[in-house]
């Protein structure tokens, strides 16, 4: 993961396996997926920071480079 926002979030698929069919009609399956979130800091709104203007704008980069070892 290359990105310019110094915060990284992983959720983790503990929680699938609980909602509607996917696309194509395939299940669900607990742990059968992962979710990399670039952001600020941890608790940085609760400190006043990384927060926007309904005129300001907001931009960044985020790449996700996956490679196949083998």
């Amino acid at each position: 993961v290359y990105t310019d926002p110094p915060g990284l979030q992983l959720y983790s698929g503990n929680g699938m396996g609980k909602g509607p069919a996917l696309r194509g009609g395939h299940s669900e399956v607990k742990y059968g997926g992962v979710c990399l979130e670039t952001q600020t800091e941890p608790g940085c709104v609760a400190r006043g920071e990384a927060i926007y203007g309904k005129d300001e704008i907001y931009t960044h980069t985020t790449v996700y480079k996956l490679e196949e070892r083998v």
